[in-house]
């Protein structure tokens, strides 16, 4: 069975059944394993030992909490490629995670995607780079984290700058610029200001989706000018946008990106936001500081808009029903 398997390569094949193997002859024949798992430690149970020749492994796992722990930690030498999913993380995350990263000594390759719930602290590029340092090889690392805390007996909470300055310097010196996010999603309890957004649209140049959830209006509304720095009064482009969810915003960030004083869209971009308030900052659909923007943009009305009149949809470039 070895031999056939080894012998060649099968480009055409989407599908195999191997029956009756010994336990050993499978850890030495496949180099990439994809798996979906239940809990985590089913997946420190597939990295005790048993499968030390593995070059590629993708886990997806439902959720992961606090676990027992496996005997053999040592390194995994071979491994160049980690892909973990997780739905929910809850007080696993430096218990179970740091201490399985910190044996992929010669990871080429690293992409983490989870929710994190239960610990005191967001996770922050400090913590990213106490993963990534002694990954020497490393040459891609892709990251989706949503990390949650409890807000009870928090008293100094770090501030969305606090939290950005952590990622500068994140690889080589390139002063948080991301290159290979596509998706970004911006959730706060407290205001963004448009000199946030051009912090957003320079770390993530090639973003295609984004989404905001903020309910509070904006402190500063008006472009200001600072004797040496004009970059409140910059416009903000996004050359590559092409889906825009701004659902669940205040008014002023409808404004914001509808308003060409502040903000140049892109052609057909998608928007989903709330019928009532863009009718609002419109000025039902009359204004022209948001025309131009607004003739760019593939406006998604929701189940609750029966039809939308002639002149509405005259000032997109199109429109059309959310599909459920």
């Amino acid at each position: 069975m070895a031999r056939i398997l080894l012998s060649t390569n099968y480009p055409n094949l989407y599908g195999l059944g191997l029956h009756n193997l010994e336990q050993k002859m499978t850890e030495h024949l496949f180099s990439e394993l994809r798996v979906s798992l239940e809990n985590f430690i089913d997946c420190l149970y597939s990295r005790d030992g048993r499968f030390n020749l593995l070059r590629t492994f993708h886990v997806n796992i439902n959720k992961i909490t606090r676990s027992q722990l496996i005997e053999n930690k040592g390194k995994l030498l071979n491994l160049r490629c980690f892909v973990l999913y997780c739905d929910l993380f809850r007080n696993a995350y430096d218990e179970s995670i740091v201490p399985l990263l910190d044996r992929m000594l010669n990871l080429e390759e690293l992409s983490l995607t989870f929710e994190i719930v239960g610990r005191n602290k967001f996770i922050d590029g400090n913590n990213l780079k106490d993963i990534i340092d002694h990954m020497v090889q490393l040459k891609k690392f892709a990251f989706n984290i949503h990390s949650s805390i409890d807000l009870k007996d928090q008293i100094d909470l770090p501030s969305n700058e606090n939290i950005q300055s952590t990622f500068r310097n994140f690889f080589n010196g390139k002063s948080g610029l991301f290159e290979c996010v596509c998706a970004v999603s911006l959730f706060d309890e407290r205001p963004f200001a448009h000199a946030f957004f051009l912090r957003i649209a320079q770390s993530f140049p090639l973003m295609k989706k984004l989404k905001l959830v903020n309910l509070k209006p904006q402190n500063n509304k008006q472009c200001r000018k600072p004797e040496h720095d004009d970059r409140d009064c910059s416009i903000v482009k996004y050359p590559h946008l092409n889906n825009l969810d701004l659902f669940e915003v205040h008014a002023n960030y409808i404004e914001q990106f509808l308003m060409d004083t502040k903000t140049c869209l892109p052609y057909r971009v998608v928007l989903v936001t709330n019928h009532q308030l863009l009718e609002n900052v419109t000025h039902n659909f009359k204004s022209d500081t948001t025309r131009i923007n607004c003739s760019k943009i593939y406006y998604l009305y929701s189940d609750t808009v029966c039809s939308l009149p002639e002149h509405v949809k005259d000032y997109f470039f199109n429109t059309g029903p959310i599909m459920r």
